[in-house]
């Protein structure tokens, strides 16, 4: 309700204020946990508190914009409300609807908490031995938390996010593996809580034509708050922009701990090719 309210006040605000469109698009491929996912964003950016003398007021203000991201195994959408007070900090609020279609391990209802998924073909087999492999929907509703700095060619960002879902399915069990986050959730039932932390540090080269690439350390972690499940991966990204609106992106990061990868090789693998607009 809180969302809505801000998306209605400041809808109605825009008209007085200068605004510019935004417009984002991800197109991503991923390995071990094998999946495509596409995902837009569309909206406006209203500028706030902006000074040119002081690079902590650069790039302020309030985005707002609705937001799509569609998968072969289940598609989200809704909107996403983003202020960023200083450069360093945005503050995020999401949500939107949520519908599995009940394909690619989607949804597959397990009876503990505890169960131990595997990997995706296990999933698989575990779906066509038993049958409990059904539609879904339901809604999710988060905050995130983005800090960054830059000094000199060296970049960190970190981010924290906690998601609410509350995902109806007519598969038997109160769990499930959400493909997503990776983790077993709650099903049926009054919802469950995804927490998602990332952390960054990379190096940029600068090159002729505002080209630019950048090389690091990318660490992700992530659970389910009632489920108690947890993963941690740990390795590289590389991001390379030729100097236009494209930016291509390269995560490879082993699994330190999770339930089903208990060998860092082979590592999670996955390429985004991001358009901002």
């Amino acid at each position: 309700m809180f969302t809505y309210f801000l998306v209605a006040f400041f809808g109605l605000s825009v008209s007085a204020m200068a605004h510019e469109p935004v417009a984002e698009a991800t197109v991503a491929a991923s390995y071990f946990r094998l999946g495509a996912q596409a995902d837009m964003r569309y909206g406006l950016r209203i500028p706030m508190f902006e000074r040119d003398d002081s690079v902590l007021f650069q790039g302020t203000g309030l985005k707002t914009v609705a937001t799509l991201a569609a998968t072969p195994a289940y598609l989200r959408a809704g909107g996403r409300i983003t202020f960023t007070p200083l450069a360093i900090v945005d503050l995020h609020i999401h949500g939107g609807y949520d519908q599995y279609f009940g394909n690619f391990q989607t949804v597959v209802g397990y009876t503990d908490p505890s169960d131990n998924y595997g990997t995706n073909a296990d999933i698989a087999q575990y779906a066509e031995e038993t049958g409990n492999q059904m539609t879904g929907r339901g809604y999710h509703v988060g905050g995130q938390i983005v800090v960054k700095a830059k000094a000199g060619p060296i970049i960190v960002v970190g981010s924290g996010d906690l998601t609410h879902f509350n995902i109806q399915s007519e598969a038997s069990g109160p769990w499930f593996f959400e493909r997503e986050k990776e983790v077993m959730m709650s099903l049926n039932g009054g919802g469950d809580i995804a927490i998602d932390t990332n952390g960054l540090v990379m190096y940029q080269m600068d090159f002729e034509d505002n080209a630019w690439a950048r090389l690091g350390s990318f660490t992700t972690w992530r659970g389910g708050l009632r489920s108690e499940d947890r993963l941690l991966r740990s390795g590289l990204i590389a991001s390379y922009n030729p100097g236009s609106a494209f930016t291509h992106n390269l995560i490879v990061q082993p699994y330190l701990s999770d339930r089903a990868f208990t060998s860092p090789w082979p590592p999670y693998t996955a390429y985004a090719l991001k358009f901002e607009g």
